[in-house]
């Protein structure tokens, strides 16, 4: 049984950030935000948000999906933990930025960005980025 292009495109989203050097340090994972664990320094989450079909053209249907990506981190020694999770999200936007690293036929496009506390965690600094990837399915089929 196929899964969704839309489960699959998150999926990728969560590849493509897990094989970068640049969130080396990062445990990413493809769901929604947990309660970050003790042992766990900074983690990236990776969720779907809204899908919404567009016109498309005969034979194929043209989507625009909401990724939301969420950095936490604890403060360290060095850093605080809202800029240890800024440095993640920033890591997580140059990724996501890069053409063709999600996959080649995709159009990954920054919405928005809120930095924020942990509300049950203080000591956790949290970034929420949310970016629209515009894919493509058949008409009749969503399966990815």
């Amino acid at each position: 049984m196929s899964n969704s292009a839309h489960l699959a495109l998150r999926d990728a989203v969560v590849v493509a950030l897990r094989s970068s050097a640049l969130l080396v340090d990062a445990v990413v994972t493809p769901n929604r935000r947990r309660p970050m664990a003790q042992n766990v320094d900074l983690q990236v989450n990776v969720s779907l948000g809204e899908s919404k079909a567009l016109e498309g053209t005969i034979g194929v249907t043209d989507w625009s999906t909401r990724i939301h990506v969420e950095c936490s981190s604890r403060q360290s020694v060095a850093d605080s933990a809202e800029a240890r999770a800024d440095a993640a999200f920033t890591a997580t936007f140059e990724v996501l930025m890069t053409p063709g690293v999600v996959a080649d036929s995709v159009l990954v496009t920054p919405v928005a960005a809120l930095w924020a506390e942990d509300e049950v965690d203080t000591t956790v600094g949290v970034v929420h980025g949310v970016f629209e990837v515009a894919h493509r399915t058949a008409a009749n089929s969503i399966a990815g």
